[in-house]
């Protein structure tokens, strides 16, 4: 038996290797997220290849998938989707390697933090900050969020969401300065 997120699964030999899995007739959005296959394949009963992200360690090994992280990577799903007209900014002069051929990502989970926007092959992180990060509570969550993510080798800057609204080519140009260090 393997414990799978549906409960436990009988590895049958008739499967050639994948782990079945049974599915309700009406999926929740996460389950969608986490076995897009069993989506696609319709409803009942579909398989998991053993080598999926979600299904680390071969057939028959342990938990079937990491809750934790498959948490955090649903939550940065929504967030790109909710992102804020300052982010929407942002995003539309990073995508694409548009700024400086740079591949950017953005929601990105690292660590224990989701951050706005980094470019994994510089470690370059750039986080924009609305009003409610100027309480001092929010200053100092903030302060160790980038003590953190400095401790793990990346580089962060922050800009204040009026910056974006009011100076975008004053950010650009921090920008340019930033990513050549």
């Amino acid at each position: 038996m393997l414990l799978t997120p549906f409960g436990l699964s009988p590895i049958s030999p008739s499967t050639g290797g994948k782990i079945p899995l049974a599915m309700t007739s009406n999926p929740s959005p996460s389950e969608r997220l986490l076995f897009p296959s069993l989506v696609r394949g319709g409803v009942g009963v579909g398989l998991l290849q053993s080598s999926s992200p979600v299904c680390r360690g071969g057939v028959g090994v342990g938990l079937c998938y990491n809750k934790i992280m498959d948490k955090k990577y649903i939550l940065a799903r929504e967030l790109r989707k909710k992102s804020t007209p300052q982010e929407q900014k942002m995003w539309s002069i990073l995508r694409a390697k548009q700024f400086q051929g740079l591949h950017f990502v953005r929601q990105y989970p690292i660590g224990k933090y989701i951050v706005d926007f980094a470019c994994r092959s510089k470690k370059k992180i750039i986080e924009i900050d609305g009003g409610q990060h100027n309480e001092t509570k929010n200053r100092e969550d903030d302060e160790i969020r980038t003590k953190y993510l400095e401790a793990l080798g990346y580089k962060v800057i922050r800009f204040w969401n009026n910056e974006i609204n009011d100076n975008i080519e004053g950010v650009y140009t921090k920008l340019l300065e930033f990513m050549q260090d």
